[in-house]
């Protein structure tokens, strides 16, 4: 328990460092579990800029995962 407990104060903190955009995609695809369709829906872009956001998402959490592991 106090492990997801730290797991997601982490990802919380990690999550605030992503600029809004970013922000704002994975609120609706993860949090709101919205489609990648229906989230381009709601921000009025692309399916693919969606994508791209997810999958840059991803790559700067792995960084500020990195980067915090360094010593």
């Amino acid at each position: 328990m106090a492990q997801s407990t730290a797991a997601r104060l982490w990802l919380e903190g990690a999550m605030a460092k992503l600029p809004p955009d970013l922000q704002d995609t994975v609120a609706l695809v993860l949090g709101e579990e919205l489609t990648q369709a229906e989230a381009a829906a709601v921000l009025g872009i692309s399916e693919g800029t969606i994508a791209w956001r997810m999958s840059e998402v991803k790559k700067r959490l792995r960084r500020i995962a990195a980067e915090e592991e360094a010593p």
